[in-house]
């Protein structure tokens, strides 16, 4: 009975006290401006703790009314319908997929939305057209504004929409036209449809011709979808067999090429010279004799003094080198014909070397690294030859030595394997009496190439071929390439950019200055670019 009466007291007096004042626990002078003021340090405050399914269950909540929410871990608030704590978004109800909507289909505002809730999904809602709205998406959408997806608390794909960027001219996407230009969103579609485009034909059977106006070359036509393309056409070429020929036996070669060392090997010296060659070096025409091994560095240069039959001769008793970049430079009328190299053991020139004369290595390799050019030959009596990629052409017009069989070659060796690098452009013939020869598949090969034995070979003053690229029949301006062919196979390679109309057509044409060529592997390709 105590105990009632005092309960009835302090009930009393906390009654009296919510009514007159603020009421603080753990204080004694709570804030002026709060009803219910709490104070601690060591201890916190609690609010109602629910999950989604007891809070969807509360009747008629009042605005503002909040609660912890234990089934996603996220304080929710009620204000015209149950709401995330933190962003503000609207959340779904009873764990449903649909939109939190109002009685209409119209969200009135962004980001906001009404009083009556729907959980089994929408249909169509329509979409304010500027600003920001936030929901979930069952059905379709009707809406001027785009669409990005996100995850909500509670793992339900939200949709957000934003507004669209202002697009200009007609809408041609998502149904445009392959191959149109639009200013308008685009589907995946259109956009890989208008990305990296490519067409491309090749043959490879031999096709001849003898036409002195150009031709199309059969197969070698596309007509593409309107735009703008890069167009390439590379193909490989030889002359006829319906010419005079002729035979080469690479062992008279060899005995050929034994001669001539041993005829420059006789001549008497003139000069001893130190291993070290050039450096700006001067010299006249001579003799020189290098008893051990030597090499070129810089510029050397040859002055034949006004003397066109000026002879330079070099016996280097051992290996020879030169440096990269290494060049040999030809004045006062003097000629590659008469310079001559002779070298007891492995003749090695380094990368941009510009090497003039013919160089003989007795028993040893020889190699010419990358961008070489040699005005000029390399022999070898005994060992294998590299090449390339680089430059090489035998000189004109050469007096001084008789070279037999070999007076056509640019590369010859006795005993030993032919090999070349890259793309590599050569004037003679190449040769071994007792090798392999490789690597020259898509080099320029102006002259024949003989393996061991005797080789029989067509043989003509000179081929001219015109190839050109033509758009819809009219010759596309500074396309076109003469190329040349005296003996072996060579290239030519198209290249021009052509902007296409729909049904017109790129093709490829060719025709026959003089003689006949054989145009073997070819292909045309059409690049779409912006």
């Amino acid at each position: 009975m105590k105990n009632n009466i005092l309960f009835l007291c302090v009930l009393s007096l906390l009654i009296s006290e919510v009514s007159s004042a603020q009421v603080g626990i753990g204080t004694v002078t709570p804030e002026v401006s709060s009803a219910l003021d709490i104070h601690s340090t060591d201890k916190g405050f609690l609010l109602p703790r629910l999950t989604t399914i007891q809070r969807d269950a509360i009747s008629s909540p009042a605005t503002g009314l909040l609660i912890y929410n234990t089934t996603t871990s996220i304080f929710n608030f009620y204000n015209l319908g149950w709401k995330d704590f933190i962003t503000g978004l609207v959340l779904p109800i009873n764990g449903g997929t649909g939109i939190a909507n109002n009685n209409s289909s119209t969200l009135a505002l962004p980001g906001e939305f009404a009083t009556t809730i729907t959980t089994t999904g929408v249909t169509n809602v329509t979409l304010p057209t500027t600003g920001t709205v936030y929901g979930t998406q069952t059905g379709s959408i009707t809406s001027a504004q785009s669409q990005n997806s996100l995850i909500d608390e509670t793992g339900t794909q939200k949709v957000v929409f934003s507004d669209s960027p202002t697009f200009t001219g007609v809408a041609l996407a998502p149904t445009a036209a392959i191959g149109t230009n639009t200013t308008q969103l685009a589907t995946t579609a259109f956009v890989l449809a208008n990305s990296d485009n490519f067409n491309s034909v090749n043959a490879t059977e031999d096709i001849v011709t003898n036409s002195n106006t150009d031709v199309l070359i059969p197969g070698m036509s596309l007509t593409p979808r309107a735009g703008t393309y890069l167009v390439m056409f590379n193909g490989q070429y030889s002359i006829t067999s319906s010419y005079s020929s002729r035979s080469v036996n690479t062992d008279q070669g060899r005995l050929d090429l034994k001669a001539a060392y041993d005829q420059l090997n006789g001549v008497s010296i003139t000069n001893i010279h130190a291993p070290a060659l050039g450096s700006g070096e001067i010299l006249t025409a001579g003799v020189y004799s290098i008893g051990a091994a030597g090499s070129i560095a810089g510029v050397l240069t040859l002055d034949a003094q006004g003397n066109p039959n000026a002879v330079f001769i070099f016996k280097i008793g051992g290996a020879f080198t030169t440096g990269a970049g290494t060049v040999v430079a030809l004045t006062n009328g003097a000629s590659a014909c008469n310079v001559f190299w002779i070298v007891e053991g492995a003749a090695s020139m380094a990368a941009s070397t510009t090497m003039k004369g013919t160089v003989i290595a007795n028993n040893g390799a020889v190699f010419m690294g990358a961008n070489g050019t040699l005005e000029g030959r390399l022999f070898s009596t005994t060992g294998a030859i590299s090449f390339g990629p680089g430059t090489a052409y035998i000189p004109l017009n050469c007096s001084y030595l008789d070279l037999g069989t070999l007076s056509t070659f640019v590369i010859f060796t006795t005993n030993g394997a032919i090999g070349n690098t890259g793309n590599s452009y050569f004037t003679g013939d190449i040769g071994t009496n007792s090798g392999d020869v490789s690597g020259f598949e898509y080099s320029s090969v102006n002259g024949s190439i003989f393996k061991p034995g005797t080789t029989t070979v067509a043989t003509a003053s000179k081929a001219l071929a015109t190839f050109s690229i033509y758009q819809n029949g009219v010759l596309v301006p500074n396309s076109s390439r003469i190329c040349t062919s005296n003996l072996n196979i060579g290239s030519v390679s198209l290249q021009a950019i052509a902007t296409v109309s729909s049904g017109q057509n790129i093709d490829i044409r060719w025709k026959i200055d003089s003689d006949a060529i054989i145009l073997k592997n070819r292909i045309l390709t059409l690049m779409s670019v912006r």
